[in-house]
């Protein structure tokens, strides 16, 4: 290798170096815009077929389970004590135990466009029973009697005949545990 080949190449090693050194300073803060990008959906979604605890915001709902699906804008979880599944509004949630530090985004399917309403639909199609848990703390039994795009009419078991409208934003979670305790 002449003098000049050797001088260039130690260059062009000096140069790869120094972007190597500039790469690494940057990259913390290439991996704090990156982590910036992720929601709480995308955390909830890298943990499906985990268990998390969930707390809501109206005291005394929180479950533990495991997350079995995830939609626009709820989720689906398998309540460890009793293996009877829980539809939560992810709005409702105020904190989360157990998710590890890692996100993913939404697949392109079907699935995590679904809205709430889709997945109460689904509900009342297998179940027409089921608990509401209501974000000012009530808990209820109800025959679900329709699912609208931003609210759900249900008949109370404790008033027969006299169907409630219970607005997207005052629901916490659907509870098919709760509808089976009479």
């Amino acid at each position: 290798m002449s003098r000049w080949e050797r001088l260039f190449a130690d260059l062009e090693t000096q140069w790869h170096a120094a972007a190597r050194r500039e790469d690494l300073e940057e990259l913390p803060e290439i991996l704090r815009a990156d982590w910036a990008r992720n929601t709480l959906a995308d955390r909830l979604r890298a943990h499906a077929g985990s268990t998390a605890m969930l707390q809501l915001q109206a005291a005394g709902h929180s479950w533990t389970g495991t997350i079995t699906r995830m939609g626009e804008d709820w989720l689906a979880v398998e309540a460890a004590e009793t293996g009877r599944g829980v539809l939560l509004r992810l709005a409702a949630l105020e904190r989360v135990r157990g998710l590890r530090v890692r996100a993913v985004p939404p697949e392109p399917g079907v699935l995590g466009r679904l809205s709430l309403g889709h997945a109460l639909r689904a509900v009342a199609v297998q179940e027409t029973r089921a608990g509401l848990c209501l974000s000012g703390g009530t808990r209820m039994p109800v025959r679900l009697a329709g699912i609208g795009r931003d609210h759900l009419d249900a008949e109370p078991d404790d008033g027969p005949g006299q169907v409630m409208t219970v607005p997207y934003t005052a629901l916490v979670a659907v509870d098919s545990t709760l509808a089976a305790v009479r």
